[in-house]
């Protein structure tokens, strides 16, 4: 939930906020008056409004982007298990990805991560908002519960911090691996026609893509296209003795193909699976 002190506003300023808003609190309760008028909880900084509101069992201040706010109470349809709200486009792939990226933590660690709700969807908290979705251990989900505060609840906002720069990390160089994967690709393509030293040389560097891609995957078919890579080039080394020319060629020729439609054949089933 975009709030004022994610926005870095200085604690002092939101120490002077939270004492106004709690003198109005305690002046409304004299006066008897179930709520305050509308804006005069709302606290502007750097052009950004922000409004008042207590939080939790322990009545902590907190202060959401008056905008968000607005949007939330607008759209909230029923208080239940399934709250939500309607999303734009960039929030619906941040949801997207938030859970995208449990699967492939989920992966990577050997451990269930589950995607947690910030504010919990008992108390208010939406549960489709991508503002609202963390990535905790399953331990911690279950340990943090429908908790607001306490050390279990900043366990929680610690183990997401901590996930989710580990997911843009690993996002980082999958990409960069898939990159490899299509130059390594193209270059087998290559050493189909390629002959002489041109696809000698071809079929080295194909080689060398395939071993760094396979060193980085631990993928055991990545370390096969690896192997295949190195026969095909061994094959063209053989072709350059007249008496093999003609049948290292066409194994040479062969390998590639190979590889090229198992690059192919992968391609099709991520873009089936999106993994």
């Amino acid at each position: 939930m975009p709030s004022a002190r994610k926005a870095g506003v200085p604690p002092e300023v939101l120490q002077e906020w939270e004492a106004d808003f709690r003198q109005k609190k305690a002046d409304q309760q004299k006066a008897g008056g179930k709520k305050l008028p509308s804006g005069s909880v709302q606290y502007t900084y750097n052009n950004v409004t922000y409004t008042a509101k207590y939080v939790g069992k322990n009545r902590a201040v907190n202060f959401p982007e008056a905008a968000y706010e607005a949007k939330v109470e607008g759209a909230r349809s029923r208080k239940g298990e399934q709250q939500k709200i309607k999303l734009s486009e960039a929030e619906q792939l941040l949801q997207q990805y938030r859970y995208e990226d449990a699967k492939m933590l989920s992966e990577y660690l050997g451990q269930q991560i589950e995607v947690e709700h910030g504010i919990p969807v008992s108390k208010g908290g939406f549960s489709n908002d991508p503002n609202n979705l963390g990535l905790a251990t399953k331990e911690t989900n279950l340990t943090k519960s429908d908790k607001l505060g306490g050390s279990e609840y900043n366990r929680a906002l610690d183990e997401h911090k901590y996930l989710s720069n580990l997911a843009n990390e690993l996002r980082s160089e999958r990409g960069a691996i898939k990159f490899r994967r299509s130059a390594v690709t193209g270059m087998a393509a290559a050493g189909i026609a390629a002959l002489g030293p041109l696809g000698t040389a071809v079929s080295a560097a194909e080689t060398a893509g395939r071993k760094e891609i396979a060193d980085i995957t631990g993928n055991p078919v990545d370390r096969v296209q690896q192997y295949i890579s190195g026969a095909s080039l061994a094959a063209d080394a053989a072709s350059y003795a007249p008496p093999l020319t003609v049948p290292a060629t066409i194994v040479s020729t062969g390998l590639d193909a190979i590889n090229v439609g198992i690059d192919t054949t992968r391609g099709f089933i991520n873009l089936f699976t999106r993994r």
